[in-house]
This record gives C-alpha cells, structure tokens and sequence, in this order.
C-alpha cells in the first residue's frame, strides 16, 4: 500500500507550482516522478521514467490490477480521513455548543455576558478604523490572531445563536 500522507506532503511543492504558469511543467514533472517512484516501490520493480512504467506495465498486466487496487484503497483511506476530520469537527462544535449552553444557564452575569461585551467591543474596533481615519485619526490595531480568534468565538455564538432563533420560530409556526 502507498503511504499516503508521506507522498501528499512530498508533493505539495509541485502541486503549488501547478497553479504558477511559469512553473507549470516543472509542477508536473516533479509530480510525476512522484507518483512514478511510488508506483515502483508499490511494484518492487526499479523504475526511473513513464516510458519503463509502460513497459512494465505492457509486460505484466496483472502489475495494471495491483495499481489500481492501490488506487482504490487510497481513495478509500482519503474518504475515511476526510470523514474522519468531519466527525472530529463535529464533536468539537458540540462541545463549543454545551459550554455556551451551561454559560447561558449561569447566574452569574459575567459568565453569561462575556460573548456579547466582546461582540459589542469588536463591533467598535471595526468601526473605528472606518471612522477615524474620516477626523484623521489614526485607530488602534490589534494583531492578526487576536482579531482571527475574536472572530472564530463570535462565529461559533452567533451561529448558534441562530439556530436557537430558527428553532424558536419554527416551533411557534407549529
């Protein structure tokens, strides 16, 4: 069997250079000599370019069925890591969901009001850059990871705070 995550990662370099019309055909020889070498060691068989896979190949068709057996196991594996991710995804949404649950259950008030008072003071930074600059001021910048982590915890509230309203309403049409 091909080890997958070895060859994707070794080919990512000439996959980014498919997208580069400059580097295009470099891509796709550095992309087929991967696939070339492990097509070799799928067959144990040494194999340097595409015309000796042919031959080979030509010469020994049960050596086609072997390659697309590992064809289809590794779309297989593909298909399960990707399942996989969306499980684990899945999970970790839950989770994010049962702790904005049990925070809005809270009686104390900032444990419940942290979400909106971030939102509220997120919402006024972004305003401020627009705003600011219109009375020449310059406005205060926050770093890149800070604004992707406000936004990534304000995404996860806000859509589930959405679902709880469409919930609410299609119960009420009931």
């Amino acid at each position: 069997m091909i080890p997958l995550i070895p060859t994707l990662i070794s080919s990512i370099p000439s996959i980014i250079k498919l997208f580069d019309s400059d580097d295009r055909k470099e891509g796709v020889k550095e992309l087929t000599s991967v696939a070339i070498g492990e097509a070799s060691k799928a067959l144990g068989v040494p194999i340097q370019n595409k015309e000796e896979l042919y031959t080979h190949l030509n010469a020994n068709p049960q050596e086609v069925i072997k390659l697309k057996r590992i064809e289809a196991d590794t779309k297989l594996q593909m298909e399960q890591i990707g399942l996989l991710k969306i499980q684990e995804g899945t999970k970790q949404v839950q989770a994010v969901n049962q702790t904005m649950q049990s925070e809005s259950k809270s009686d104390h008030w900032m444990q419940y009001a942290w979400r909106p008072f971030i939102g509220m003071n997120f919402g006024c930074y972004i305003g401020s850059l627009w705003v600011l600059p219109l009375f020449d001021k310059t406005p205060a910048t926050l770093d890149q990871n800070i604004i992707m982590a406000i936004t990534a915890i304000l995404g996860v509230a806000s859509y589930f705070r959405g679902q709880e309203k469409v919930k609410k309403v299609e119960s009420v049409g009931k």
